[in-house]
C-alpha cells in the first residue's frame, strides 16, 4: 500500500477504525489560524486511520508542492470537514503512486474566509470540495454555488476543480446548479458522505 504525506489545516478530534495491517504515514497537522506552528507524526493504517485523537494545531506550508496533490475541503461544521478529510486521505492511499504526496486542507467558517484563503495561497488546489451550506452568501443554502461562481469569476484562468458536498441530495436540480457555476463531474456528492461516491470522484480526477 502506498504511503504519503498528509497536511491538514484546522483538523481535530478524528478517530477511525483500526485495521490489522498498519503502515506508517507521516502527517503534518497545522491550523492556519493558530499562531504557533506545531508538527505531529502519527501512524496510519493502510486502509483506515488507527484510533487517534488530534488536537487542533497550526501547520507549516508544504516545502515542495510540485509533485503534490492539493485538496481543500470547505465546510463550516468541524466534525463534517474533519471526517471528509479522513475519508479523502483513506481513498487516496488506494489511488496515488508512492512517489506522490498529498496535502489536504480544511476551512469553511465563511465564504469570505475561504475566498481569502484561496486568493492568498501560493499555489492552486487541484480539487476543492465545498459544502452547499456555509455562512456568508446572499442565499445561505446556496453558498457553495455562490463561492464557486465568485472564485471562478475572480480567477478565470484557475485550474482548480470544484465539486459540491450536498446535504440536499444529488438530484437533477442540484446537479444542474453545480454544473452551471463551473463545477466538474460528478458535480455533487452526497452528505452524509458515501465512501464509494468519494472514491469514484477521486479516481476520476487523480487516477
Amino acid at each position: 500500500m502506498n504511503s504519503f504525506n498528509y497536511s491538514v489545516v484546522d483538523i481535530s478530534s478524528i478517530s477511525a477504525t483500526q485495521t490489522d495491517a498498519i503502515e506508517t504515514t507521516h502527517i503534518s497537522i497545522t491550523d492556519t489560524e493558530s499562531k504557533p506552528v506545531e508538527s505531529t507524526t502519527i501512524e496510519m493504517s493502510s486502509t483506515n486511520m488507527s484510533s487517534t485523537n488530534m488536537s487542533s494545531t497550526n501547520i507549516s506550508s508544504t516545502a515542495n508542492l510540485a509533485n503534490t496533490i492539493k485538496i481543500l475541503i470547505v465546510d463550516d461544521n468541524d466534525f463534517c470537514r474533519d471526517f471528509v478529510a479522513v475519508q479523502v486521505q483513506e481513498c487516496l492511499q488506494h489511488i496515488v503512486e508512492s512517489s506522490i504526496s498529498c496535502q489536504i486542507d480544511v476551512i469553511g467558517d465563511s465564504v469570505q474566509q475561504t475566498l481569502d484563503h484561496l486568493s492568498e495561497s501560493t499555489f492552486e488546489y487541484d480539487l476543492v470540495i465545498v459544502d452547499m451550506n456555509i455562512p456568508g452568501a446572499p442565499t445561505e443554502t446556496l453558498a457553495g454555488l455562490y463561492l464557486t461562481k465568485k472564485y471562478k469569476t475572480m480567477n478565470p484562468t484557475s485550474t482548480s476543480k470544484f465539486v459540491c458536498l450536498s446535504g440536499f441530495g444529488c438530484n437533477a436540480v442540484v446537479i444542474e446548479q453545480c454544473r452551471a457555476v463551473g463545477m466538474i463531474k460528478p458535480y455533487a456528492i452526497g452528505k452524509p458522505l458515501i465512501y464509494d461516491e468519494l472514491m469514484d470522484l477521486l479516481k476520476l480526477i487523480f487516477s
